[in-house]
């Protein structure tokens, strides 16, 4: 099962979650959106881009994948991450993020009035998970493999990096 996630506000990743609780995978999405203003497709910091993978057969081949305005996820008991962020990439403290600090890297006993505009996080991007005799695999972004209708680009978002690499070893999982 591919689960994909979107970014917030424009989308609310509850319904998405609440599959992920029922299958019971350890793996959450977050309702934010990740920012880079140096590991970025195009100078968008909005697209994100990520060379952090941990060995997995999901990663076998992969350089470099980019998440186009996509949102972080967590992991927990038998999940496995992926995709990390980049040390660069951040979410701005705006409410959104605010309601999920679960990823924010902070010094104990600090309060949200003690960080800058900007927030660094260290968290997923794309989670793996077994279940049962299944699998589940969760990116939150629904944009990294589709076309570019958009016409942002010249060509496909899919073909950008190794995304489409990365869909192949899905399947092939």
């Amino acid at each position: 099962m591919l689960l994909l996630g979107e970014y917030y506000p424009y989308y609310d990743n509850a319904p998405i979650n609440a599959i992920a609780s029922y299958l019971e995978v350890g793996i959450q999405f977050n309702n934010n959106l990740l920012h880079d203003s140096t590991n970025n497709y195009d100078n968008e910091e909005i697209w994100v881009t990520t060379t952090k993978f941990n060995a997995h057969p999901l990663t076998a081949g992969l350089s470099k994948i980019v998440l186009i305005a996509g949102a972080t996820l967590n992991t927990s008991g038998e999940a496995q991450t992926i995709a990390y962020a980049e040390p660069t990439s951040y979410v701005p403290l705006n409410v959104a993020a605010i309601e999920s600090l679960s990823g924010v890297v902070a010094g104990s006993g600090s309060s949200l009035t003690e960080f800058s505009k900007q927030v660094t996080i260290v968290v997923p991007l794309v989670a793996a998970a077994s279940v049962g005799s299944g699998k589940v695999v969760a990116i939150g972004d629904i944009n990294l493999f589709s076309d570019d209708i958009w016409e942002y680009i010249s060509g496909d978002f899919i073909d950008l990096f190794d995304n489409r690499k990365l869909l192949n070893n899905i399947i092939d999982w």
